[in-house]
Formats: structure tokens, sequence, C-alpha cells
């Protein structure tokens, strides 16, 4: 009786080495597809907060090879709104009080991990790109277009630069895959957005923030050990 109880322990002990080798290595994702939605808001003349808010489809690509600094590049494409009912600026003024555009945002950013491990990226980042935009008030009329909307010596393009700020947080499962979650400010170099300025009451450019919310993809994945099995001898370091 004795002897089948040391088998069974020997066996169990086996059964448990063999599942810590197992757990020894993590796939890790070296090329990182983003795929999500998120949430924007716009702050500006006819908004002096974050209170509207729309979706946006979200498409990212990440380089995942260094420490600390990762390339990034990201496309997003949605809405932003704003109203200011009876807004006004002057008696001889006639801006829109409301407006609608949808947009097609793309940029690249560099991210710098503040915590970065197997299954942890917590991250700030910095970047540039292009943002076009058009917008329209609540009969899908063109403001652009609607010269009466504006002061008479103002004209702008539909597409600006910006500057997107994120800070942003992935957890990353055993698999390689995983979910995160993102906040950025775009910093458009427009005040147009909202097809308003001379006559706007705000001063300095329109501002958007956007919510992101994504899963990630491992597109090339790599072995990483997390920790030594219980079976491995560690060979002892050279003197």
């Amino acid at each position: 009786m004795f002897f089948y109880r040391v088998v069974i322990l020997y066996a169990l002990f086996l059964v448990s080495t063999r599942s810590a080798a197992q757990d020894t290595t993590q796939l890790v994702p070296m090329r990182i597809l983003e795929v999500g939605i998120s949430a924007n808001a716009y702050k500006g003349d006819l908004s002096d907060t974050y209170t509207l808010w729309s979706s946006a489809f979200q498409l990212g690509l990440k380089f995942n090879k260094k420490k600390r600094f990762n390339s990034h590049f990201s496309l997003a494409i949605g809405n932003v709104r704003g109203q200011y009912f009876n807004y006004f600026f002057s008696e001889e003024a006639t801006p829109n009080d409301n407006f609608n555009t949808n947009f097609v945002a793309l940029h690249y950013d560099l991210q710098y991990h503040l915590i970065k491990t197997i299954r942890w990226h917590l991250y700030i980042s910095q970047g540039f790109g292009l943002f076009r935009f058009s917008p329209r008030n609540e009969r899908g009329e063109n403001l652009e277009d609607l010269l009466e909307t504006r002061a008479s010596d103002e004209t702008y393009g539909n597409v600006t630069i910006i500057l997107p700020t994120s800070f942003g947080l992935t957890y990353f499962l055993k698999n390689g895959y995983g979910v995160g979650t993102q906040l950025s400010f775009y910093r458009p170099l427009t005040d147009y957005i909202d097809n308003i300025s001379t006559w706007g009451n705000d001063t300095g450019n329109d501002r958007l923030m956007a919510f992101k919310f994504f899963v990630t993809i491992p597109l090339q994945k790599k072995q990483q050990r997390t920790y030594v099995p219980l079976n491995e001898v560690v060979p002892e370091r050279t003197r």
C-alpha cells in the first residue's frame, strides 16, 4: 500500500513539474494590429466642454520590438458634433449654431512605455498626422459653402494637421491577444472644425478628445520565457 502511495505522489510530482515547464514561455507579439471603436467629443466655439459624444472606427498598427520607445500608426474614421442654440456674437453676425462633421484622421505617434511587461503596457505618446473634415448644418448643407455663416474675408481648407497626445493601457493574454483603452487629445491646428473662427467667442483652435477601446491581434509573435521551470538546473555563473 505504501508503494502505491509513493508511485501516485511521484506521478503527481511529474505532472506538476511538466505543467510548470509548459508555463515558462508566453507568446509576445512583435507587430500588433489594433481594432476598436472610440467615443469622440468636441470643444470650441459651440461647446465650452466635452459634452456631445459620437463614435469612430479605430484601426492601429504597433511595432513592439523596443523596451521603451515603439512606433505606432493610427487610422480613425468617425464623426464629431457640437451645438449652441441661440448662439450670439453680434447683431451683424450670422454664424451657424450647430454642426456635424464626418472625419478621417491618419497619424503616426511614438509611444513611450512607463511600464512594459509581458502582460502590461502603460504608455504615453506624441504624434503628428492629417485630419480631414467637412462641417454640415442640421439640414445636411456644407457649411464651407455657406459664406454667410462666417466673416466675409474667411476661407479655409478641409484638411489640417493634428498633434495627438495619448495615454494608454493594454493587457495581453498568454496567446498574444489582448485588450486596451486609450485617451487621446487630437489638437488640430485649425479653428474651423465648427466652421466658426472670427465670429467665435472661444480663443484658440478647436479641440477633440477620444476614448478608444480596442482588441489587439498579434501579426508576428515570439516566445519569451517568464520564469525557470522547477526541474531545470540553473548553471552557475562563471567567475
